[in-house]
C-alpha cells in the first residue's frame, strides 16, 4: 500500500526546483497552470451567465472535453441547461480563449526541466477545438515528449482511465513520477496510483508526497502488452476498444496543419484497425458531425 505523506507547502522558485528535481517524470496539466485566462465578461446580453467557468464546469462541457459531442451541439444544449442565449455564449467562450496568455514562471519551469532531460508529459481536459488554437498559436509544445489530450482519448481526468492509459503508454515508473494541476480531484485519482503531486495556485504549490506503493494496480503491463504497443497494437485500443471514436496521444512536434514538424507516434484510424506507428505523419484536424476524427497523411 502506498503512503501518503502530509500536505506540505512550496513558496519558493527554490523549494520548487529541489521538489521536481527529485522526479524523473513530470506531467503538466494546462489551463490555470501552464496557461492563464480571463472568464468573466459583462456583454450587452444581460440574461443568463457571466462567467464561462460556469460552463466548462457543466456535464455537457465535460462531453465535448471528451470529444463525444461537438461545439455547436454543446453550446446549443448549454443555452438551454444555463438559460444563456446562445450568441452569448458563443461570444464568451470567443473572448476567453483570447484572452489566454501563458504563465511565464511556469513556462521557465518547463524549460529548466527539458534543459535537465526530464521526461514531461501533458495531460489536459480540453476540446478539440481548443486544442487545434493552442496547438497553432502557442509554442511550448516542443518540451513535451508526449501530449495527452481528452477529446482525442475520449477520456477526461478525474476518470481513473486516462491515467492507467499513460502510464501504461510511457511505461513510467509512478514512484519517480509528479503531477501538477489546480484540481484537486484530479491530484486525488493521480495519488491512487502511487503518483506524488503538487497543487498549483498563484500564491504557492501544495505539494503531497507518495513514499511508496501504488493502491490502484494497472492490469495488462506484461512483456506480451509492451510488445503489441512496440508492434503498433496500442493498449489503449485493448483497454477501451468499445469507443467507436478516434483515440490518439499526440508526439512533440506533431504537424497540425501548414506546418513543417515531423511526429513520431502511433494513431488509430477512426472506424478502422489500421494503426501507423514509428513513421513521420502530418496530421490535420477535423470536426464531422457530433464527433471528431483525424486525417492521416503519411510524409
Amino acid at each position: 500500500m502506498k503512503e501518503v505523506l502530509p500536505l506540505e507547502l512550496i513558496t519558493s522558485l527554490h523549494e520548487l526546483s529541489q521538489t521536481l528535481d527529485s522526479h524523473d517524470t513530470i506531467i503538466f496539466d494546462l489551463s490555470d497552470v501552464l496557461l492563464n485566462w480571463d472568464s468573466v465578461y459583462f456583454t450587452s446580453e444581460t440574461k443568463g451567465i457571466d462567467d464561462v467557468r460556469k460552463m466548462v464546469k457543466h456535464p455537457v462541457w465535460q462531453d465535448l472535453e471528451k470529444g463525444l459531442i461537438n461545439i455547436k451541439l454543446a453550446l446549443s444544449m448549454l443555452s438551454c441547461e444555463l438559460q444563456t442565449p446562445y450568441s452569448k455564449l458563443k461570444e464568451m467562450l470567443k473572448l476567453s480563449v483570447g484572452s489566454l496568455k501563458v504563465n511565464q514562471f511556469m513556462l521557465e519551469v518547463l524549460k529548466g526541466l527539458h534543459e535537465k532531460g526530464k521526461k514531461i508529459y501533458c495531460l489536459s481536459n480540453v476540446d478539440l477545438e481548443s486544442f487545434v488554437y493552442l496547438y497553432t498559436h502557442f509554442d511550448y509544445w516542443k518540451y513535451f515528449n508526449e501530449t495527452y489530450i481528452s477529446a482525442l482519448l475520449q477520456l477526461r481526468k478525474p476518470n481513473p482511465d486516462i491515467f492507467q492509459y499513460l502510464i501504461s503508454s510511457t511505461s513510467i515508473n509512478t514512484k519517480s513520477t509528479i503531477f501538477i494541476d489546480d484540481k484537486s480531484e484530479n491530484l486525488q485519482e493521480a495519488t491512487n496510483f502511487g503518483i506524488s503531486t503538487l497543487k498549483y495556485n498563484k500564491e504557492n504549490f501544495e505539494y503531497t508526497a507518495i513514499e511508496s506503493g501504488r493502491s490502484i494496480p494497472l492490469k495488462n503491463i506484461t512483456p506480451e502488452v509492451h510488445k503489441k504497443k512496440t508492434l503498433g497494437e496500442t493498449y489503449l485500443n485493448l483497454r477501451l476498444r468499445k469507443f467507436p471514436f478516434c483515440k490518439s496521444f499526440v508526439r512533440n512536434n506533431v504537424q497540425l496543419a501548414d506546418g513543417g514538424w515531423p511526429v513520431y507516434g502511433l494513431f488509430i484510424a477512426p472506424r478502422s484497425n489500421t494503426y501507423f506507428g514509428s513513421r513521420e505523419l502530418s496530421t490535420a484536424f477535423a470536426l464531422e458531425a457530433s464527433f471528431t476524427f483525424i486525417k492521416l497523411k503519411l510524409s
